[in-house]
């Protein structure tokens, strides 16, 4: 379970409750596709400054809800990016991206469903 953060999420949820952590995690499923699909299309037009903010933005949306592993890829993509521009395997590199997207929100959901319940 290196691929999350479980001190944040712990924390997060002593204050917030399962239930608020649970939502975020269906909002950023939500996000991170509108966000990749936005880098996408930024990326082919050669708009790359664009596209690296959007892989910012996957990057602050994955470190909200504990998704370490998710974060730390999205920033080293932004970055290199922005560095070879349109020599970036976008499409290699966004196809490893959200299987691992699909890993860390399951290994989130089962340390979510792990946590004791609170009354």
């Amino acid at each position: 379970m290196d691929n999350i953060n479980k001190k944040y999420i712990d924390e997060t949820v002593g204050i917030t409750g399962p239930d608020p952590f649970i939502a975020a995690l269906r909002l950023f499923r939500t996000q991170v596709n509108e966000y990749i699909g936005n880098c996408r299309d930024y990326f082919e037009k050669g708009e790359y400054e664009d596209a690296g903010k959007e892989l910012h933005k996957i990057k602050g949306a994955a470190s909200s809800i504990g998704l370490s592993r998710l974060a730390d890829n999205a920033k080293k993509m932004e970055l290199e990016l922005l560095k070879i521009r349109g020599q970036y395997g976008f499409d290699a590199e966004i196809a490893v991206f959200n299987e691992m997207v699909s890993e860390d929100e399951a290994t989130l959901g089962q340390y979510l469903k792990s946590l004791p319940v609170s009354s």
